[in-house]
């Protein structure tokens, strides 16, 4: 039960709940046509566990999610609820103190809980919601107010992804929560005075998915992306094929070519000469020419150790 505390606060813990009872609980694994009605009850379940939990106050836009013809997964049911949550702590119709004291700190308005994800735009985005019928409204730190028209994923480069941003066409600027884009991608973020970047976290690849520049007091994300490779292509390029025979252990010409499209060299035959690869095909000394010769069965016998 949510039991007055903040959305958050109910959401989060009722999924570490779930993950403990996923832990302690092991469902068999359905591999035929069963198995996506199994997934879609599932998620069925959790939605009605999610909504039903919630305290009174939110009766009416339960009903309305729960009245739809097709129902949302947990995630967009949380971020619509959240969403009049900060609705009515702007607005003052909710009195909690822990929930004020995020919005209203000595006269300054300080966090909505819509400031983490957010655009004017719904261009690039995935799976869209149209919420507009629900006259959600977020408060901008001036004092005014705007609609949501749209919720759902915002794609970025190289396959990042900001998940369940509000698009709100009033605003003209596109904000995104470095926090909610780590956790979501499982990404690192390094900063620097002029730049940031987005890293993979398998460190060894050492890819750059996103980079930003500083201006004033503020980071722009590039997105019109970055060609992170050409450097390393044009090193390929500058290798010859004797180089890569010699690098990849002396093989032979039929094995260069299999790989010549993934390392760079031109489909040509070994030019130079290679003594490791001849002498590595040797498998023994040639024997002396033999001076003995015999007239009989048995007067010689030779024997090769």
């Amino acid at each position: 039960m949510q039991n007055v505390s903040s959305i958050a606060d109910y959401y989060h813990k009722l999924n570490a709940l779930r993950k403990q009872f996923d832990a302690m609980i092991e469902l068999p694994k359905y591999v035929c046509n069963d198995s996506e009605s199994f997934k879609k009850h599932n998620q069925l379940m959790k939605l009605i566990e999610f909504l039903m939990g919630l305290d009174d106050s939110y009766m009416q836009i339960r009903s309305f999610i729960l009245s739809r013809e097709f129902l949302p997964d947990v995630r967009y049911a949380y971020t619509i609820i959240s969403s009049e949550e900060s609705h009515r702590v702007a607005s003052g119709s909710i009195s909690d103190t822990n929930i004020q004291s995020k919005v209203i700190v000595n006269g300054k308005i300080v966090d909505s809980e819509a400031n983490q994800h957010m655009t004017n735009s719904d261009k690039e985005l995935d799976n869209v919601y149209d919420i507009s019928h629900l006259k959600i409204k977020v408060t901008h730190s001036n004092g005014t107010e705007a609609f949501i028209s749209n919720i759902r994923n915002l794609k970025l480069l190289n396959g990042l992804v900001q998940c369940d941003v509000l698009v709100i066409p009033e605003y003209y600027a596109t904000l995104i929560s470095v926090h909610k884009l780590a956790k979501d991608n499982k990404i690192f973020v390094i900063f620097d005075e002029t730049r940031y970047y987005f890293l993979n976290q398998d460190l060894n690849l050492k890819k750059v998915l996103g980079i930003g520049n500083q201006c004033g007091e503020l980071y722009y994300f590039n997105n019109e992306g970055i060609d992170i490779n050409v450097c390393n292509y044009s090193l390929i390029s500058c290798l010859t094929q004797h180089d890569w025979h010699c690098r990849l252990g002396h093989p032979a010409d039929p094995v260069l070519n299999i790989l010549k499209d993934n390392i760079g060299i031109e489909n040509k035959s070994q030019t130079e000469f290679c003594e490791t690869y001849q002498r590595a095909k040797q498998t023994r000394e040639p024997f002396r020419l033999s001076d003995h010769n015999s007239s009989k069965l048995g007067d010689l016998i030779h024997l090769d150790l």
